[in-house]
């Protein structure tokens, strides 16, 4: 660990955004180093991750893995007060992204591990800012504008990952130990912008998988009204948002919706990602319950790679209003790209991958 420099705590420093936060914050930051909070089994990819920071980053050892578990009681660590003496600023990305996982296992992962982070952050005397990273779709139920001063607003939930997000932002802003809360909401993260590199194949990319595999020209299903708006982001403008606001004194305290000011309708992304792929079907309206329950046979769900969990996002009735956050960022030139400009990179990305496995 570099001397004379202030340290930064990051659990999630494996997954998609935690990877490219770090980078993006020790380039910003050059006073900045960063303790990553990392499971045992998580390790070895951990220290892959830092291998892949520029070389300048690694030359310097401005990231510190520590052993640690946001499953256990006391995180697991080996010296927690002496890690805790040491950190200013906490970033809480770690998180169960999976939309069809069990309550159990969301709340173990989303609440109980949130639960116990701030209890550690508690613990931190020279704690100045802690930054939580929710989602949008705490929103849940609602219909209508979703404001990014609300949270409980009486919705319901689709499941259990959504509703344990929920659960845990509350926690969140209950928190009254040292250090100021920042909330962050992203919508739903796809590759960069730029250059397409992306993590997991849900999303977007579930779509184009199903139009893959089938048969073209063909029928494909217009879930819902096609009307709704799919609140799509890439990671890029994500992750230099989240270091832009979260170095910035006067976000303190408040809550941002790193979502697309402007997104498209599910439909209007079916018929360009059609075009990008050179598929052709005819888009016939089905309701999304339809849908839904078609696909709980799992066997047609592997067929056309589409799983039933995502069916409701097709016809989301609650849109974002990013208002305070465009105001923050104004300044910054940091603005959320339209799809239509980077949907073709992410498609090509995606063609390049699935190329790639099955050659």
């Amino acid at each position: 660990m570099a001397a004379a420099t202030e340290v930064v705590l990051i659990t999630g420093f494996t997954g998609f955004l935690g990877r490219r936060l770090v980078a993006e914050l020790l380039a910003a930051r050059p006073r900045v180093s960063v303790v990553a909070l990392v499971r045992a089994a998580s390790m070895a990819r951990a220290r892959q991750a830092v291998a892949q920071l520029s070389p300048e980053l690694v030359a310097a050892e401005r990231v510190e893995l520590v052993s640690g578990d946001l499953a256990t009681e006391g995180l697991a660590l080996q010296a927690p007060g002496e890690l805790a003496g040491r950190v200013v600023e906490i970033f809480h990305l770690a998180a169960l992204y999976d939309l069809a996982c069990t309550a159990a296992a969301a709340a173990a992962a989303n609440v109980d591990g949130s639960r116990r982070l701030l209890a550690f952050a508690a613990s931190c005397p020279q704690l100045r800012r802690l930054h939580y990273v929710s989602t949008c779709y705490v929103a849940g139920t609602h219909a209508g504008r979703f404001h990014e001063d609300e949270l409980d607003v009486g919705q319901g939930f689709l499941n259990h990952y959504d509703r344990t997000k929920f659960a845990a932002e509350k926690l969140v802003r209950d928190y009254r130990g040292p250090g100021q809360v920042t909330v962050y909401r992203p919508a739903i993260v796809v590759g960069d912008a730029t250059h397409g590199d992306f993590d997991k194949v849900d999303g977007p990319y579930l779509v184009m998988e199903a139009m893959q595999r089938l048969p073209s020209p063909g029928l494909f299903a217009r879930i819902g009204s096609g009307a709704a708006p799919v609140n799509l982001v890439p990671v890029d403008f994500v992750v230099r948002s989240l270091a832009y606001l979260s170095a910035r004194p006067d976000t303190a305290g408040g809550c941002y919706h790193l979502a697309d000011p402007q997104p498209m309708t599910a439909f209007q992304i079916q018929r360009r990602t059609m075009a990008l792929l050179d598929r052709h079907f005819l888009l016939v309206p089905v309701p999304a319950s339809w849908v839904a329950a078609s696909l709980r046979w799992r066997s047609l769900s592997r067929l056309v790679g589409l799983p039933p969990e995502v069916v409701p996002y097709f016809d989301y009735r609650a849109e974002f209003d990013t208002s305070r956050c465009q105001a923050a960022l104004a300044a910054s030139g940091i603005r959320c790209p339209a799809l239509a400009d980077y949907l073709p990179v992410l498609v090509r990305a995606w063609k390049d991958r699935r190329g790639a496995n099955l050659s």
